[in-house]
């Protein structure tokens, strides 16, 4: 849990950098969905080939990734229609926290190996901590991410996929 704080500490840190700009905090966690999304698709090869998932499985893993772009888009509108106004942006990023939790979403993904849903959810409480750390950035509550994996996401696994995201967003 003190990584998994870790984690979000250092996300706040670069929300803090956008200032009180609610369109730049915006903008900033749409890059890191986006960099979620990527790095995970980039995984889903590897890992089906290592057989932690079937294709099957791979399949519903890619279509929650793409269900989260589409959250992100739908954000991306909401964001903009926001203007600057803080209150209007938390109401956008709760809107896509509460998308995360999607029981249609979910039911595809709780039916997976254990294997794949540590994967998964691994993903979603990436994202999850990226609008959790816009939230703390406005002093707004955190929810926690969706479960579909018996077993916590090991901080340590968190701390290097986050790593990974940060090399693709060139930071």
């Amino acid at each position: 849990m003190k990584k998994l704080l870790s984690v979000l500490a250092s996300l706040v840190l670069v929300f803090s950098l956008t200032g009180c700009n609610a369109q730049a905090t915006a903008a900033t966690v749409s890059r890191v969905i986006n960099g979620v999304v990527s790095v995970a698709e980039a995984d889903l090869p590897a890992l089906e080939a290592a057989g932690s998932f079937s294709k099957a499985e791979g399949d519903a893993v890619d279509h929650y990734l793409k269900f989260g772009l589409a959250l992100n888009s739908q954000f991306g509108v909401c964001a903009n229609a926001s203007g600057n106004a803080k209150a209007k942006l938390v109401a956008c990023l709760n809107a896509f926290s509460t998308g995360l939790a999607d029981p249609n979403e979910l039911a595809a993904l709780r039916v997976l190996n254990p294997n794949a849903q540590k994967q998964v959810q691994l993903y979603i409480v990436a994202f999850q901590v990226a609008i959790n750390a816009a939230l703390a950035n406005f002093g707004a509550p955190a929810p926690a991410a969706p479960q579909v994996a018996s077993a916590p996401v090991k901080s340590a696994d968190l701390q290097e996929f986050k790593g990974r995201v940060m090399f693709a967003l060139g930071r």
